[in-house]
């Protein structure tokens, strides 16, 4: 069986592409309008070249997890991809962050939290 890069036809159309360790963390990417992608089966998985070949000549932003599987996946794969993309970058989740997903979802908590408070603010005053 041909493995191939999650959501491949968008990636093949973007000129900018985000890799994540996971479905959940390009899906959540996609939901806010950028192209992401993925390996099945995350860190465990060998990068293939053929992943590389369809992202030569793309801006390509690297989003790893934070634990050592994901650090050494996200350093692999931005090695793979050194002077065949126009441009590697790599995003390193800050802590207690575990990926872009848990990022997110605490980016997202905080500001329903935020909005609480405003809400029960201006209903007091």
């Amino acid at each position: 069986m041909r493995r191939v890069l999650y959501k491949l036809p968008e990636v093949i159309a973007a000129e900018e592409v985000w890799i994540t360790e996971g479905e959940r963390d390009a899906d959540n990417l996609a939901a806010i309008g950028l192209t992401a992608t993925t390996n099945s089966d995350g860190a465990s998985q060998k990068w293939l070249a053929e992943w590389t070949d369809t992202l030569s000549g793309k801006r390509v932003i690297i989003t790893p997890d934070s634990d050592a599987p994901g650090v050494k996946r996200g350093e692999v794969i931005a090695n793979e991809l050194k002077g065949k993309a126009a441009e590697v970058v790599i995003v390193r989740m800050p802590s207690p962050h575990k990926d872009i997903s848990d990022s997110h979802r605490r980016a997202c908590s905080s500001r329903a939290r935020s909005s609480r408070r405003s809400t029960a603010a201006l209903a007091n005053s």
